[in-house]
């Protein structure tokens, strides 16, 4: 058997299901290495930036909207490229880049002088839209499509794909902290490192596709639906502003949650916690999503999301344990479900690729508006208002919309 091959081959029938288990493991841990561009993950290594560069939190903020907003330009672009490649050079060559990235990144810190604004600046925007970038725009459109390609109940199979990126997640961040606390900032972002050249070596090693067997397996790999006929439906645009409206809360409060709870350790606690209620959402809808209407399964996401907005207006540590894990499972059920089963695989990259660009802008703009909040009013209650108002004007546009 040659595994320098794209395709092998083996019975449909007999080892179809067997080699699914192995696509299950590789989907949750491309999942889980978007960590280091996730909010949460960046929240630890957040301070040490403020400190080499002396920016403050709405300079900050303004970065990560700068850069998130650059970040979402070509989400689209490396969507088609990941149609055109296939998944298996597409994730070795992300990953690679991911290494290299972040070796520099390491480093990045002895570039940096206190006073050297625009150098610092350039310098943390270029950081923070490559991780965006790489991480969570190419390895969540991989696994989107992975688990869209291989599986006829997407949702029953998002369960232990997720599971095993909720545990990693919530472990992988206080262990990093631990590693800052212990030995440096470097050294965190080095064992990161580390783990990227490990997945680029086991999805190139363990990955091989079958496309015959993936086209006549499924029926929503038969749909052909382009990016330009997707963008003239009312669905795809109701889809695409429920992830952006999570994108919204998620990324600032998960960049503020020290300051939300008034401490670090609460913070990494909430964080740590999370994956006990993601879990329980992840296999209560993971159950019943793929027999749940599209729009059922976006108005699930914004249940949980407005338990995220209400633990940010009372600063509540419990209420944002479940809202957050909530928001994690039902997000990234409906992200990995809806998109398929409406407009097929064919052109999923692309498709997703778009849509991911705007909830990119979304989340740009959070962080900043935040930190905006906070400095006119002294807390962050009006920002969960606000957004709570967007959730259930956006839910009754749902619920009132004829569109199936």
């Amino acid at each position: 058997m040659n595994f320098f091959k794209d395709d092998f081959p083996f019975d449909p029938v007999r080892r179809f299901s067997n080699y699914q288990f192995v696509i299950a493991f590789l989907v949750g841990i491309l999942f889980a290495s978007t960590l280091p561009a996730q909010a949460s993950t960046l929240m630890i290594f957040i301070p040490g930036f403020k400190q080499a560069s002396g920016f403050n939190d709405i300079v900050i903020g303004t970065i990560f909207f700068t850069s998130s907003v650059l970040s979402a330009y070509p989400q689209k672009y490396l969507g088609r490229k990941l149609d055109e490649m296939g998944e298996r050079k597409f994730v070795t060559y992300i990953s690679i880049a991911m290494t290299i990235l972040l070796l520099g990144i390491a480093f990045s810190r002895q570039v940096m002088l206190e006073g050297n604004y625009i150098i610092n600046f350039l310098l943390i925007v270029f950081i923070f839209c490559s991780l965006r970038t790489l991480a969570i725009g190419c390895l969540n459109s991989v696994g989107n499509k992975l688990l869209a390609l291989w599986f006829d109940k997407i949702s029953l199979a998002s369960i232990p794909v997720c599971i095993i990126s909720s545990i990693v997640r919530s472990y992988l961040v206080p262990l990093l902290s631990k590693i800052k606390q212990e030995y440096s900032w470097e050294t965190a972002i080095l064992s990161i490192a580390a783990s990227f050249l490990l997945l680029s070596i086991v999805f190139w090693l363990l990955f091989r596709g079958n496309k015959k067997t993936q086209k006549k397996k499924f029926a929503h790999n038969s749909k052909v639906v382009t990016l330009e006929e997707a963008k003239k439906t009312k669905l795809f645009w109701i889809m695409t502003l429920v992830f952006a409206s999570c994108a919204v809360t998620s990324a600032g409060a998960c960049i503020h949650l020290e300051n939300i709870l008034l401490g670090e350790e609460k913070a990494i606690y909430v964080i740590k916690m999370t994956w006990t209620s993601t879990t329980f959402f992840l296999i209560l809808i993971g159950i019943i999503g793929d027999k749940l209407k599209t729009k059922t399964l976006l108005l699930c996401v914004y249940m949980t999301l407005c338990c995220t907005l209400i633990g940010i207006i009372t600063s509540n540590t419990l209420l944002l344990i479940i809202g957050f894990g909530g928001t994690v499972a039902t997000y990234r059920n409906a992200f990995i479900v809806t998109w398929p089963r409406v407009f097929g695989t064919k052109h999923q990259g692309e498709i997703t690729g778009y849509a991911r660009r705007i909830v990119f802008y979304s989340s740009a703009i959070s962080p900043l508006c935040f930190a905006s909040v906070k400095a006119i009013t002294g807390s962050y209650e009006l920002m969960g208002y606000a957004v709570l108002a967007l959730v259930f004007a956006i839910s009754s546009f749902i619920i009132l919309d004829k569109t199936q």
